[in-house]
């Protein structure tokens, strides 16, 4: 089973992201095991990773110099709030 599309991603204070889903569900994702090396790294400065956005119709996120993180990723490692 495909997971649901997200409508809305918003950063939150150290690295979390806060993902809601079109089922309405409303799940935090704690980024900071991905920010490491040269390209996933440049996550680490909180004026970049803000800059968060959807990827092809809220299947996944992303940033502007092409990080993104596996959808089921997202899904599975997150928590529910």
């Amino acid at each position: 089973m495909l997971n649901p599309k997200i409508t809305k991603v918003t950063p939150q204070d150290g690295f979390e992201l806060l993902l809601v889903y079109e089922t309405g569900e409303r799940r935090r994702y704690d980024a900071k095991p991905c920010i490491y090396g040269s390209w996933m790294g440049e996550l680490a400065d909180p004026g970049y990773f803000s800059q968060v956005g959807l990827l092809m119709d809220g299947w996944s996120v992303c940033w502007p110099n092409g990080q993104d993180i596996d959808p089921c990723v997202l899904y599975r490692e997150s928590v529910a709030v």
